[in-house]
């Protein structure tokens, strides 16, 4: 009934967006948004704010923004989603906790998603579903409507079902069976 829901941000900005959980539920990746840009910080949340500093993820090489998506479920690395200045797609990169660095995967696309194995992720593209493999840095098509527009893809945690919004007047959500096609 939400009656025990409680605060957990307090930006003195605009507000916080776009939470992503952690693998291990310990923490909550956030962007506070300001009058243009979104900044993604870390949360420590096996502690209240009041005890701490939520830590800055550092901004990639280039003068647009960026935004935090999915957390890889070996807890290494994070999909971010980049922006041109004007707020245009600029392409999907991964963030590595340990080397603190990006690495472009897609000059296009958006709403990535990690599969299981922390190598793959799905993303939508021109009203498609692709899979992108960060080490060879291939790109196939997944899925293609016939006549409609998806968004938002996302997958199971098992990687057997992948779902996504079916843009009309009335939205629904849709499945496919990935184990139909292997």
């Amino acid at each position: 009934d939400g009656s025990d829901a409680k605060q957990i941000t307090f930006s003195e900005k605009i507000g916080a967006v776009n939470p992503v959980w952690s693998p291990d539920g310990s923490k909550i990746i956030f962007g506070e948004l300001g009058e243009k840009y979104e900044t993604p910080y870390i949360l420590d949340l096996t502690k209240p704010w009041t005890e701490q500093t939520p830590e800055k993820i550092p901004p990639p090489d280039f003068s647009g923004s960026y935004s935090a998506r999915d957390w890889a479920a070996d807890g290494n690395k994070l999909l971010v989603s980049f922006y041109e200045a004007d707020g245009d797609e600029q392409g999907i990169g991964v963030y590595n906790f340990q080397t603190k660095k990006y690495e472009k995967i897609t000059d296009e696309g958006s709403y990535p998603n990690w599969l299981a194995d922390s190598r793959r992720f799905i993303f939508n593209k021109d009203d498609k579903i692709f899979i992108a493999d960060t080490q060879t840095k291939k790109i196939s098509q997944l899925y293609s409507p016939p006549t409609y527009q998806i968004q938002q893809p996302n997958i199971s945690p098992d990687n057997k079902l992948i779902y996504y919004r079916y843009l009309q007047i009335d939205a629904d959500i849709w499945l496919i069976d990935a184990t139909q096609n292997q």
